[in-house]
């Protein structure tokens, strides 16, 4: 990949406290669902920053970008005092989005600025190294954009000693879903960081209920993101990207989260059609489903979830077309597996003179990413080819 603008070495975000605004305490509600839970007391409220904007700057003199009036919710566990300073990686110029403070307890990922022009459509890898900060188990993750974002899957992996040319990805990197199958079939180990909702507006977050989160492994790792990014507008965009992490110590989990991914690369739509493209997949796991983030494209009209189990069928996730508003569910009441099968569902209505297959542009995709508790209850179900079946793989073991 390239960038406009000379990467830059790993940089240090500092956020003076007085100038990034009171916090207030209160006790969380009690969330319930999850077996042996109890409320945690922890920071809520809300940061808000004075008009004179975030006073801080990066360990090279930058000033950083100055946030706007804008009201963030603070995060559950986030601590009064700052735990952790060299905590951004930025590669090239700061964005000039208005954001708050970067987490007091966590770590911050900023992508390259990308300029798209009107009717642009551009995929491709992006590695960056992890900045550095203290506790491990994120809780609470969320994702800013200034526009023309498709989707940026982030993920954690080994890089075995030989860390990437960064922002350059290592040669013949798949995307998001061929880098997990290949990490998950391989036993090597890897963290879904966050998957976004298609054409995302401005931000959207992920945000586990208390005592719950998963565990970042940064020792020998780096990010890479499978960033796609189209302009459906008239305008040229300067599309700015920024992810922020919270995390927790180690003491506070209770309840640990596994990736799960259903994946159906296997369809093909024939032209002027419409067609229910399904995969019925076991999950081979006796967790408990704690969120899920379906992805599709434009010509996806409808999605379905269904668990299925003891002669029930359970829809657990349904929605329209795609565009612009978050699919990220987080359920209030975390749906037991135990072994049941997973079927999703994917509408997809071909207007095109020509047959649709997976695939980017025009093209359609038929994904659900989601959070498993206990993590050791992870899996991964995937049809790669036509008239044949689910194969599950469980992946539990990778995040022990």
């Amino acid at each position: 990949m390239s960038t406009q603008s000379r990467p830059l070495p790993l940089l240090a975000a500092l956020c003076l406290a007085v100038a990034c605004g009171d916090r207030g305490l209160e006790e969380p509600s009690s969330p319930g669902g999850l077996p042996g839970e109890q409320p945690v007391a922890g920071a809520m409220g809300f940061v808000e920053a004075p008009g004179a904007g975030m006073d801080g700057m990066l360990r090279d003199g930058t000033a950083l970008p100055v946030d706007g009036a804008r009201r963030w919710p603070a995060p559950m566990y986030e601590p009064a005092e700052r735990v952790d300073f060299d905590n951004v990686t930025l590669l090239g110029e700061a964005p000039t989005m208005d954001l708050p403070e970067p987490p007091r307890s966590g770590f911050r990922i900023v992508l390259p600025v990308r300029e798209v022009a009107p009717g642009e459509e551009w995929e491709g890898c992006i590695a960056l190294p992890y900045p550095e900060f203290e506790h491990r188990n994120v809780y609470h993750a969320r994702i800013y954009t200034s526009g023309a974002l498709h989707h940026s899957n982030l993920v954690g992996v080994q890089h075995d000693g030989r860390p990437s040319s960064y922002p350059s990805c290592p040669p013949g990197t798949g995307d998001s879903i061929q880098i997990a199958l290949d990490s998950f079939l391989s036993n090597s180990p890897i963290d879904i960081l966050f998957a976004n909702s298609t054409q995302i507006d401005e931000t959207e977050e992920i945000v586990f209920k208390p005592q719950t989160a998963y565990k970042v492994r940064t020792a020998g790792a780096e990010v890479l993101a499978d960033a796609h990014y189209l302009n459906t507008g008239f305008e040229p965009v300067h599309s700015e990207v920024v992810y922020d992490f919270f995390t927790m110590p180690d003491e506070q989990v209770v309840h640990t989260l596994g990736a799960m991914v259903v994946h159906d690369q296997s369809f093909r739509v024939e032209a002027g059609t419409d067609k229910d493209v399904s995969n019925d997949c076991a999950t081979q796991s006796r967790g408990h489903l704690v969120s899920i983030m379906p992805h599709a494209h434009e010509r996806t009209v409808d999605f379905t979830v269904d668990i299925m189990g003891g002669g029930h069928i359970d829809e657990v996730f349904s929605s329209g077309v795609f565009g612009g508003e978050s699919k990220i569910t987080v359920f209030d009441e975390p749906i037991p597996l135990s072994d049941a099968r997973i079927r999703q569902t994917c509408r997809m209505r071909n207007d095109l003179d020509r047959p649709i297959v997976y695939g980017t542009g025009q093209d359609e995709m038929c994904i659900t990413f989601g959070y498993v508790t206990p993590a050791t209850e992870a899996f991964v179900a995937y049809k790669l080819l036509p008239l044949t079946p689910c194969t599950t793989t469980r992946t539990g073991h990778l995040f022990e």
